[in-house]
């Protein structure tokens, strides 16, 4: 399994924190960044885009988890960009998909 388990203290519900960067890569997306953290790589489903693109992408989402029944999750930066919706909608699906095959 990937991501980090927390177990909500009164409700008991857990949920699986996954990195938003490692959650994009299940959409296409691919970063390398210099060890200032700034991007100095990026592509979508293999073709290169800017770093500028990239960043709006990974802006809209803030958190990425999914619960024990395999349902993914997201919340969203209210001050991101909805332009890439259908992009986190790849991801999800990717993820769910991964989850039912028991892949991750």
């Amino acid at each position: 399994m990937i991501g980090n388990r927390w177990v909500h203290p009164k409700s008991g519900e857990t949920r699986y924190y996954i990195d938003v960067e490692k959650a994009a890569q299940f959409g296409g997306l691919e970063i390398d960044r210099y060890n200032t953290g700034n991007i100095c790589w990026s592509a979508l489903d293999g073709e290169t885009i800017s770093h500028a693109k990239a960043g709006r992408i990974l802006n809209r989402v803030e958190k990425v988890w999914y619960t024990e029944d395999g349902q993914v999750h997201f919340k969203f930066n209210p001050c991101g960009s909805d332009d890439h919706d259908a992009f986190w909608q790849k991801v999800k699906e990717s993820i769910e998909k991964a989850l039912a095959e028991e892949e991750i």
